[in-house]
């Protein structure tokens, strides 16, 4: 942690805490627990580097990722795409926790003045919070949608940012694109 700058100590060695009666947290190692560590987008990605110890959930993970993968980015895989992302990560802290009840015991920690206090169900209840906040903006995004566009509908991936308006058959490769004599003016008063 001295080396990786998440906690500073008295003797300012940059190497290891070796003679050192104070330990201070830095910014840095304040944030990440705090902040990054519950998100859900980040124990997405790190559940599929953590080494597991259970055979079971290793399993259960591994398939859970390449199920995520083999679902495609067409629009109506999206939301089984981020329900299968919500239950492999809620199986993964359910992990988590499970090997922190099992550590605190094997050392005693819930009689230590430092260590005693569990951080996973923290972790978990944010998560929780914020799934629950994703799951709503998506709802909401989704009625937005429907209700902004009405008659149009998106064809083709995402990622080509193109709509059909089915009540003319006109394609607009870019929405946002302006008509020539627009884009000459703007051009104009740039210069």
């Amino acid at each position: 942690a001295v080396r990786k700058q998440l906690i500073e100590v008295d003797t300012k060695s940059i190497e290891n805490i070796t003679g050192a009666s104070c330990v201070r947290t830095t910014s840095a190692g304040w944030y990440y627990p705090r902040y990054l560590v519950p998100t859900f987008a980040y124990l997405d990605l790190v559940l599929q580097d953590t080494p597991i110890s259970d055979a079971g959930v290793e399993s259960t993970l591994r398939r859970s990722v390449i199920e995520v993968d083999n679902l495609t980015g067409r629009e109506e895989d999206k939301l089984a795409r981020l329900d299968a992302r919500f239950a492999r990560v809620t199986r993964f802290l359910e992990y988590l926790s499970a090997e922190e009840a099992i550590e605190g015991k094997a050392f005693g920690l819930s009689h230590h003045a430092v260590f005693g206090e569990a951080f996973m169900p923290s972790i978990v209840e944010k998560f929780n919070r914020e799934t629950a906040h994703i799951v709503t903006r998506v709802k909401e995004n989704r009625e937005k949608y429907e209700e902004g566009f009405g008659a149009y509908e998106v064809t083709g991936a995402p990622e080509a940012n193109w709509f059909e308006d089915t009540e003319s058959g006109r394609n607009d490769t870019s929405p946002t694109e302006q008509p020539d004599s627009t884009q000459s003016e703007k051009r104009r008063r740039e210069s």
